[in-house]
């Protein structure tokens, strides 16, 4: 079998139909499509079970409630094919994702294929997104380990040999959990391609934006104290874990600014100044990141510039927030 498709499924019910209609409509069938169940209160259940009745590639598991890291290991205990595809429940991919990786695995031969994607922003029923058809062999192309880590941890932007995660597993109890796994995946890969069209649609969901999660994306901290003992435990080359952490300074910025206390975002804006202290001058200089998280990475070394930074962001992220864009 060529793949294993994982999706973890938690209360998702106004959004699962969509995504699963999108991969049973899939031009390639050699695949298995592996639906986990993490303790769902809603009617998500009865979906998967009537998509498992009506498509033979489809299989149902029901586990108590573990958090996305157990359900995503959960899945890879379980997974037959050659390679594995994660899928967030909310999400949506082309119809044409299963035959352009088959493609363009058959013509490299990689260890992970990293898909290009496009944000949308949908309620239930509102209008989906539409996905480019026409691909060829010349949107494939070769990508180096640096340039594969200068890209987002998205799990499900990275098809991975079942084979990688031999030794890899989601953090349990931990957000942020691809921080862990992407980096690790990025160091152990021979050869990474990449499909250049956009093949997968990343649901971003409006009311799911508040002071509350934002406060909680700070957790990512503890996820990068994870990368950083695994990568020296493994002995990895370090800037692995720096750009990593730089990479996550604008999320770190986002979530900041998006807390409407200003006496609690007093409180993270020192907890991002003493995490980013950790980094040296030569730590930022020297990873792989983009220019633009390298220059913010600097700025929140600093409180002053870090306090007029927050100032300046707050009213566009949340402008942001409210068109959906």
């Amino acid at each position: 079998m060529r793949f294993s498709l994982i999706l973890p499924i938690y209360n998702v019910s106004d959004y699962l139909e969509d995504c699963l209609l999108s991969i049973a409509s899939q031009d390639f069938k050699n695949f298995e499509c592996l639906l986990i169940d993490d303790g769902s209160t809603d009617n998500s259940a009865e979906i998967c079970e009537s998509f498992v009745s009506s498509n033979s590639n489809f299989k149902y598991y029901y586990k108590n409630n573990g958090g996305l890291s157990d359900a995503r290991n959960f899945g890879l205990d379980r997974a037959a094919g050659e390679y594995v595809v994660f899928i967030d429940s909310d999400d949506l991919i082309s119809v044409k994702t299963l035959s352009a990786i088959d493609a363009c695995i058959s013509q490299n031969g990689p260890d992970i294929v990293y898909l290009n994607y496009k944000k949308f922003y949908a309620e239930k029923n509102d209008p989906l997104p539409h996905f480019e058809q026409d691909i060829s062999n010349s949107s494939f192309h070769k990508m180096s380990n640096i340039q594969l880590a200068q890209l987002p941890n998205f799990a499900w932007a990275r098809v991975a040999k079942k084979s990688m995660y031999s030794s890899i597993r989601f953090p349990v109890g931990f957000i942020y959990e691809d921080v862990l796994t992407s980096p690790l995946l990025s160091a152990r890969a021979v050869t990474i391609s990449h499909i250049d069209i956009e093949m997968y649609g990343y649901r971003k969901r409006i009311n799911s934006i508040t002071t509350g999660s934002a406060e909680k994306q700070f957790r990512l901290f503890e996820t990068l104290q994870l990368l950083e003992e695994s990568i020296n435990k493994e002995k990895i080359d370090h800037r692995y874990y720096t750009t990593a952490f730089v990479n996550l300074i604008q999320s770190c910025l986002v979530s900041l600014v998006r807390i409407d206390s200003f006496t609690v975002r007093q409180k993270y804006i020192n907890l991002i100044l003493t995490e980013y202290s950790r980094l040296s001058l030569n730590d930022i200089a020297e990873c792989w990141s983009f220019k633009k998280f390298k220059i913010l990475a600097l700025l929140s070394k600093n409180k002053t510039s870090l306090f007029l930074l927050s100032i300046a962001l707050r009213q566009l992220v949340l402008f942001s927030d409210k068109k959906g864009k």
